[in-house]
């Protein structure tokens, strides 16, 4: 690249020649407002010392944010790979300099723009760059956008294209902590000088922290009025309005002000029915929350984050969500618009109105109205309403097989029946499952082909371990396909494959949350299946879009994110991943934040995490005992791990009641426990024999199959420990070989079986034959220690203590694996801990042989 000389005398880069590369980048432009201004204030001595300050928080933050440094003044010019970095560095920025401005006593502030575009980044040469020329060149449109935005913001506000934003708020999750505290604002079309199409311009910013509203017209920037903001048009509106009052329709069908884009969220406000039929009251919801669910377009904010919400907003949890709440809960969450539905009797018929408000002024921007004869027709007359507003936020659900589902087909036409599934639905979501099913059933009895019906039956018979019964009914919905949503057909179909084992089922509920990225159902259900599995990466992924700022499970997810966290040696991200769930109400699971607080050295934290929490039910408090165990043995606290012994023969010992599910996994806690403390113990070996008995009669009780697989393999695992590898190989050989096949964590179960029934055999390389398949990164704990036995039974020493240091280095994974629903981790933390002895006990140089 030449350089060249102008009129000037000054040094500038050519134009860009064949070496420019053309990339795509999220351009960054800042300037400090009224910078001149603040030297001639200060003078010039004092604005180099505040430049010098200001350059140095501008570079660390480029640094910290991986932003690539283009040109520099009293603002600068930087590239970023994603969107999202670009906006934490700017929200940091910001917030520095306002700290900046507290200790130097003078007011910073800067304007920042953001946008996404191709870009042509070429070197200049050596010899353009030691007469003044900048080091590296960037042109392209993104930069010129970017710079129409920085300079149409005010100081401290951060502007950014439709392309930014859309990208930047759907990673918002990774601001971490300062997701909360971020607020996205959308202020309309700006028509800049010298460009023929109006540029849709958004905001990121912080209360407190940022402007948060329009920016004003200015000479080279003029701010589009839509017609229903106009004087004139806000008289009509308000004539109409006032003609209208009784029923609450507007006839005036106005330009739309909102720029929605696809994936967007709406928060839908609780109904006005003006009708006195309380029957509508639930079951119009409902059906307008499934209509809108169908599109993989528009999002509703689930009603979980909205009550959520509420709570933070300080008021009821169950307080109405009227007209100025639901704007009010759209803001704070970053939602786009409001939708409040309204249903009127008017001459004797029934009128269904869909308003959609601007959350920032709570106006009406557009009005769908649709007629029914009949309750028997006012689903269908909803539905069509809600078509022609998807169509008008930019959805297209009529040219769209997958979207093309009618309502009064996807739900049902009798709205009796309707309201039974609601109150099914929040009964189910309370856990009260027996009122559930109760209306579940009514609702069926009601309409025989209402299939989201079935399907909530399905559910109640699953949540009670019901296989059979809740596989019959999942399947009755799904011969009712046409009756069916794509995204329910889509979920009955990822369930039915749980229900019966398929070894697709993953990829099922994947496809699913692919579809329906903003699905927070579907993406953790596919974290949870990776978790089992030991597929740290897909849980990881999956487990963070199910965290997602509006995702209705988001509790249980952080705590998946967490456990990711600890797996990439993340701990502090971890542990604010257990915050906010604590924060959200995720009090339950202690046990995963205890076992941090040992991985970092403090087992009396963990101890006084897990203390509260032993008396919360059969099952938990069997889960909170072998947490308490667990940790006994991580820090060689033999006086703890007596105590905990004691009190785990007494549960065991104690009756066992109707032999439910939730009591028998209760009880295949206290075994294992029981087991690892034993191993512990030079004389424990004897009791191991026992053990498995007791393990291979609760597996005759269970009625889940992959559970009885589960619980046979422990019980046979137990044999082997006990010296006894002919009762452990008969128990394997009489478990369903189709639970092996589609589960890859009871196949590596059995193979762990045999391959120690082996080794008491002197067969260390048939041992490792039947291991083989199960060495790689998602390999089992305890599968490791197995392969270590045989390496070194095998005469191969050296490979045998890199098995054992994968096994003492990795301590998390003796924590986290999610281990047969926790029933090995104790066991876990039991070889761990021989592996560390182990490897303490080397001979010096042996890694080398």
């Amino acid at each position: 690249m030449e350089a060249v000389m102008g009129l000037d005398g000054q040094v500038r880069p050519a134009s860009p020649g064949a070496d420019a590369v053309a990339q795509l980048r999220t351009v960054l432009l800042c300037d400090l407002a009224d910078s001149t201004a603040l030297i001639e204030r200060v003078g010039d001595r004092r604005a180099v010392e505040l430049m010098r300050a200001h350059d140095r928080l501008l570079l660390g933050l480029l640094e910290a944010h991986a932003g690539r440094l283009i040109d520099k003044s009293d603002g600068c010019l930087a590239l970023f790979d994603r969107p999202i970095r670009a906006v934490a560095f700017a929200l940091a920025y910001q917030r520095g300099l306002r700290e900046l401005s507290a200790e130097e006593g003078v007011e910073l502030a800067a304007r920042v723009g953001i946008h996404v575009g191709d870009v042509l980044v070429w070197d200049n040469a050596p010899e353009a760059v030691a007469v003044g020329a900048k080091p590296v060149e960037v042109e392209g449109l993104a930069k010129p956008v970017a710079a129409r935005l920085m300079q149409l913001a005010l100081p401290g506000q951060i502007l950014l294209s439709g392309m930014a934003q859309n990208l930047a708020q759907r990673a918002a999750p990774e601001l971490g902590a300062d997701a909360e505290q971020v607020r996205w604002r959308t202020h309309g079309r700006y028509r800049f000088k010298g460009t023929t199409t109006p540029t849709l311009v958004h905001e990121v910013g912080a209360p407190g922290l940022s402007p948060l509203r329009a920016p004003p017209s200015q000479p080279k920037a003029r701010r589009e009025v839509p017609l229903w903001r106009r004087p004139q048009t806000m008289i009509l509106e308000a004539i109409a309005a006032s003609v209208l009052v009784g029923v609450m329709f507007f006839a005036l069908r106005s330009t739309p002000a909102i720029a929605f884009q696809e994936r967007d969220w709406i928060v839908l406000a609780d109904l006005q029915n003006l009708t006195g039929d309380p029957r509508f009251d639930d079951s119009l919801e409902t059906a307008l929350r499934i209509s809108l669910e169908q599109s993989n377009f528009v999002n509703v904010l689930p009603d979980l984050r909205v009550r959520d919400t509420l709570k933070r907003m300080q008021r009821d949890p169950g307080a109405p969500i009227d007209r100025s709440v639901a704007a009010e809960i759209a803001q704070r969450e970053g939602a786009k618009a409001v939708v409040l539905p309204v249903v009127a009797e008017v001459g004797g018929r029934l009128q269904v109105g869909l308003q959609l408000l601007d959350p920032a002024s709570q106006a009406v921007v557009h009005t769908e109205l649709a007629t029914a004869s009949a309750p028997s027709t006012i689903v269908a007359s909803l539905g069509g309403a809600v078509d022609r507003m998807r169509e008008h936020l930019g959805d297209a659900p009529k040219t769209t097989p997958a979207l093309a589902t009618r309502l009064e087909s996807a739900t049902t036409d009798d709205i009796d029946a309707l309201r039974a599934y609601t109150l099914g639905q929040r009964a189910f979501a309370r856990g009260d499952l027996d009122r559930a099913e109760q209306h579940y059933l009514q609702a069926t009895t009601l309409d025989d082909s209402f299939a989201m019906a079935w399907i909530g039956l399905g559910r109640i018979h699953q949540a009670r371990h019901e296989v059979t019964a809740a596989t019959a009914l999942v399947r009755k919905a799904l011969e009712l396909e046409d009756r069916l949503t794509a995204r329910e057909r889509l979920y009955a179909l990822a369930h039915l494959a749980v229900l019966e084992a398929q070894p697709d089922a993953v990829m099922r509920w994947k496809a699913l949350a692919d579809l329906y990225p903003d699905f927070a159902a579907a993406s953790l259900n596919v974290a949870l299946f990776a978790d089992t599995e030991n597929d740290y990466d897909l849980m990881r992924e999956y487990a963070a879009a199910a965290a997602g700022a509006n995702s209705p499970v988001v509790r249980v997810a952080l705590y998946l994110r967490a456990a990711g966290e600890v797996l990439q040696g993340r701990p502090a991200q971890a542990e604010e991943s257990y915050r906010r769930a604590h924060d959200l109400g995720m009090t339950g699971l202690n046990e995963y934040p205890a076992a941090l607080a040992v991985l970092q050295g403090n087992s009396s934290a963990a101890r006084r995490l897990l203390d509260p929490m032993s008396a919360n039910g059969s099952d938990q408090s069997a889960r909170y005992a072998m947490a308490r165990t667990a940790v006994a043995i991580a820090s060689h606290d033999e006086a703890g791990l007596a105590q905990e012994v004691l009190e785990g023969v007494a549960a065991l010992n104690a009756p066992s009641g109707d032999a439910e599910p939730a009591a028998v996994h209760a009880a295949v806690l206290r075994v294992m426990t029981l087991a690892a403390a034993a191993r512990m113990q030079p004389d424990g070996a004897p009791s191991l024999g026992v053990l498995a008995g007791r393990l291979a009669d609760l597996a005759g009780q269970e009625k889940a199959p992959s559970d009885s697989v589960l619980y046979t393999l422990l019980a046979a695992y137990l044999y082997c420990d006990a010296g006894q590898g002919a009762k452990a190989l008969q128990l394997a050989d009489d478990v369903d070989g189709d639970q092996l096949r589609v589960s890859a964590f009871l196949a590596n179960l059995d193979a762990i079986v045999r391959a120690k029934v082996a080794l008491a055999e002197r067969s260390p390389e048939r041992a490792l034959r039947l291991m083989e398949p199960y060495r790689d990164t998602r390999a089992l704990v305890t599968g490791r220690l197995v392969v270590a036995d045989a390496l070194s039974a095998a005469g191969k020493p050296g490979e045998a203590a890199a098995e054992l240091r994968l096994i003492a280095t990795q301590p998390e994974r003796a924590w986290y694996e999610w281990a047969g629903q926790g029933a090995l981790r104790a066991e876990n933390v039991v070889n761990w801990r021989i592996a560390s002895q182990r490897i303490a006990d080397e001979p010096v140089g042996m890694a080398a042989r």
